[in-house]
């Protein structure tokens, strides 16, 4: 199963786009697998994410504070959220969250470390998540800062290189057992 977020059709080599090289998923589709079939649980990204977490869609989900991605909640405090997957470390299975986590710091009880994700690195924040180009970022429950970038205009190191370089390291270290990424 592939789950991408904010993925459009037109937004693959194989669909005649030219912009963005996606030649893994080309070779699928030409190998007869074209990503053609596809499901959203919302058009926003909070309620979109809380649903394929899930599998509910985004109204029947236990705490509606998931649809407006609130920082705080009582529920997920008490490991009742969409968010949560302790559930995966039961099974072996290694959890990473990657990209944007707008849900709570690490020193507060909604940080993504309590909720069964083994490795996180990304944003830690809605606002944070605006600028390809931020000061820092957190992985895990330390912050890494970026010299040379400013937040504002060109930096040094787009964020995006430094979180996939991060993620396939982390990948290659747990490749002999199940595992779990979400991109966000």
């Amino acid at each position: 199963m592939i789950l991408a977020d904010d993925l459009a059709m037109a937004d693959l080599g194989g669909d005649d786009q030219h912009h963005i090289r996606t030649p893994r998923l080309d070779r699928m589709a030409a190998d007869g697998m074209p990503l053609t079939h596809a499901f959203s649980g919302s058009a926003v990204c909070a309620p979109s994410r809380a649903s394929r977490l899930t599998g509910l869609y985004p109204r029947l989900l236990p705490d509606p504070r998931e649809l407006r991605g609130a920082t705080r909640s009582p529920k997920a405090a008490a490991g009742r959220s969409a968010h949560d997957l302790r559930t995966t470390e039961v099974a072996g299975i290694r959890a990473a969250c990657v990209g944007k986590w707008g849900r709570g710091m690490f020193d507060t009880p909604d940080s993504p470390l309590k909720f069964g994700f083994d490795h996180v690195c990304g944003y830690n924040g809605q606002r944070h998540t605006h600028s390809y180009i931020p000061t820092y970022l957190d992985c895990d429950d330390r912050r890494f800062e970026l010299p040379g970038n400013d937040g504002r205009g060109i930096g040094a190191l787009y964020a995006h290189d430094f979180i996939s370089s991060n993620v396939l390291a982390w990948v290659r270290s747990v490749r002999d057992r199940p595992l779990f990424c979400s991109t966000r």
